[in-house]
């Protein structure tokens, strides 16, 4: 071989090197997710009830059942249960990865910073049976298990 081939050969060797560091060593950078769906919920569902607008909100329960990564569920203000049956003692609240939950809507918001928590207090209750006593926004204090994180 001459000796005029071995640099143009080196220099495309090193190039691979130089390459195959790059792609291996540094770390690369995520790929942006499409923003999430926002789902509307409230104690009690209305309109279409599939948690697509405040007109149309859904149960919690349901708003988590299809919540993906990424979307957010709004939540209005009063008393959410996991069930509606009294018998169902292990209902939960089952949480997502991925998935916030924002609460203190009065369900007229169009945009998460309006929303008021103190003024709209949201309350997950494990209180399925309706016995217990509670403060004026439906708080109580001794439910089995109310939320479940996976």
């Amino acid at each position: 071989m001459s000796h005029n081939l071995r640099f143009p050969i080196a220099r495309i060797v090193l190039l691979l090197i130089g390459l195959s560091f790059l792609v291996t060593v540094l770390p690369t950078v995520p790929a942006h997710a499409d923003p999430g769906i926002i789902r509307y919920a409230a104690p009690t569902p209305q309109g279409m009830n599939n948690c697509s607008s405040w007109a149309n909100v859904c149960s919690l329960q349901a708003a988590l059942t299809i919540a993906t990564s990424g979307d957010e569920i709004w939540v209005k203000k009063g008393v959410h249960k996991p069930t509606l049956d009294p018998t169902k003692r292990t209902a939960s609240f089952t949480l997502k990865d991925g998935v916030a939950l924002y609460g203190g809507f009065a369900g007229t918001e169009t945009s998460r910073d309006q929303r008021d928590w103190r003024a709209n207090v949201t309350v997950l209750s494990g209180d399925i049976d309706n016995n217990d006593t509670t403060d004026v926004n439906g708080v109580v204090n001794n439910p089995y298990r109310h939320r479940w994180e996976q």
